[in-house]
């Protein structure tokens, strides 16, 4: 199903008719062309679609979670100890000991 949607950016980007500069904040418009094995996006600004619909609700600043989720993962992955493989082993120990 192909969807054309008018949101707000929430990053700044490019718009992929005129290739202006897009802000965050800008109304955009979203082309979504759905494909047998993926989905094709496509932005467009408003200068290239024509105004946006005034019922538009405004930008609103979110956090992002997403990367605080993350972060606080590699922080528990970097408490754990170093666990040295094979080779680390081997090329700490002394020539001629063997184990």
């Amino acid at each position: 199903m192909n969807a054309r949607t008018w949101i707000r950016a929430s990053l700044p980007t490019h718009c992929g008719r005129c290739g202006g500069d897009v802000h965050k904040g800008d109304p955009i418009l979203v082309i979504e062309l759905v494909r047998a094995e993926h989905v094709l996006r496509f932005v467009r600004c408003a200068a290239c679609e024509g105004p946006a619909p005034p019922d538009l609700p405004p930008f609103v600043e979110r956090s992002n979670v997403i990367l605080a989720s993350a972060l606080r993962r590699v922080g528990r992955l970097l408490q754990f100890d170093f666990v040295p493989d094979g080779k680390t082993r081997a090329a700490e120990r002394e020539p001629g000991e063997d184990g």
